[in-house]
């Protein structure tokens, strides 16, 4: 095994069993304690010497190096794209988010959870395309909690990457988002459930008896919004 192999070895298991810590922690800290600075659960690879280029301060080098890493579909590259997912240019950044839903393993799931709990806008919906593109049931507590992101960007990509993943605690998690006194998250919920289409109906159905009238009146919407045969059965009281 050579020098190098040993070294991403290591980086691997560390950066794994920090991401391990990091979601446990998660799971007992109230959500408003993670408004804290971002961790540095990446930093032994972020200046990753394998993968210079990533660091470079040309955005057209940056982007050139992760299409070089997509085209050779070099997996031994992902802790080094994760450290970067925050990266200030939009092309970059979604080029690494491309590249993280194409080359990921799954064990690699708790690395993308960190950067939806903990880092910037841009990592956090960049983190949630992923897990939405990779179908990842187990983010789904997760990108539940991005639904309340105060970022559009990132509460509307949550929306789309549950109803990606479509299981019934993915659709549970946006049917609660309609209980909700901020429209941006109302709205963005609907949308993911929207686009479940046909899949949604039965919970939606189960939502037009809600105690709330609020949940009720959206849940009709999103129904008559489907329109399949399906959905307007349930909406009419005909299923």
């Amino acid at each position: 095994m050579t020098q190098t192999s040993k070294r991403d070895g290591a980086n691997w298991r560390m950066l794994l069993a920090l991401a391990a810590l990091v979601l446990l922690v998660a799971a007992v800290v109230p959500q408003g304690a993670w408004a804290a600075p971002r961790s540095d659960v990446t930093s032994d690879v972020r200046q990753a010497p394998d993968y210079p280029a990533l660091d470079d301060p040309s955005p057209d080098v940056r982007a050139d190096a992760v299409q070089a890493i997509r085209k050779a579909k070099d997996a031994d590259a992902v802790p080094a794209l994760v450290a970067h997912i925050e990266d200030p240019d939009e092309r970059v950044g979604l080029y690494i988010a491309q590249a993280l839903a194409e080359l990921a393993p799954r064990d690699v799931v708790p690395m993308l959870l960190v950067p939806l709990l903990r880092f910037d806008a841009n990592g956090r919906w960049r983190s949630a395309y992923v897990l939405g593109e990779r179908k990842e049931p187990r983010a789904v507590s997760v990108l539940a909690r991005a639904l309340t992101d105060d970022e559009v960007l990132v509460a509307s990509t949550a929306a789309g990457a549950l109803a990606k993943i479509g299981t019934p605690a993915a659709i549970a998690a946006l049917i609660g988002s309609l209980t909700s006194e901020r429209p941006a998250e109302v709205h963005t919920a609907m949308n993911g459930l929207l686009t479940l289409g046909d899949a949604a109906v039965p919970a939606l159905a189960g939502a037009l008896e809600a105690a709330d009238g609020h949940v009720e009146f959206h849940a009709s919407q999103v129904l008559e919004a489907i329109g399949t045969p399906t959905a307007m059965a349930a909406l009419t009281g005909t299923r």
